[in-house]
């Protein structure tokens, strides 16, 4: 798993660099397309720390795991190749901000699930 998403990675880093006279405009592609494109890109940063690295890839497997949960004969990996033709970094910029806050409110939810469940658990209110 780990060489496959250093591979998708830097697959991701290079077709976003090379020159494309033919852009289409990426917000054609399923918005959760282009956030498990951001957490590849975030696993594939020079400069990322490994929590950094840690998150993208949690990003990455979220929005994969959504959009495979739609449509699991989807060929995501031809989907992320062509989004990242077309992605310029103004789109990582905007798209990465979009993602972040989603992903964000995912977590708080998720934290206050949580916290709610243990509560309800050492309360012993199973019937609420």
């Amino acid at each position: 798993m780990r060489t496959w998403t250093k591979a998708a990675a830097g697959a991701f880093f290079l077709a976003a660099l090379a020159p494309n006279s033919a852009r289409a405009d990426v917000r054609a592609f399923d918005p959760d397309l282009r956030c498990a494109a951001i957490g590849f890109a975030i696993v594939g940063g020079a400069t990322a720390t490994d929590q950094q690295r840690n998150g993208g890839m949690l990003i990455a497997a979220y929005y994969v795991g959504r959009l495979q949960g739609r449509n699991a004969a989807t060929n995501l990996e031809e989907d992320l190749y062509q989004l990242t033709l077309q992605m310029t970094p103004e789109d990582l910029s905007s798209d990465g901000a979009r993602c972040g806050a989603e992903f964000e409110a995912l977590g708080r939810s998720l934290m206050e699930m949580g916290a709610d469940l243990q509560q309800r658990l050492s309360s012993g209110d199973a019937a609420k």
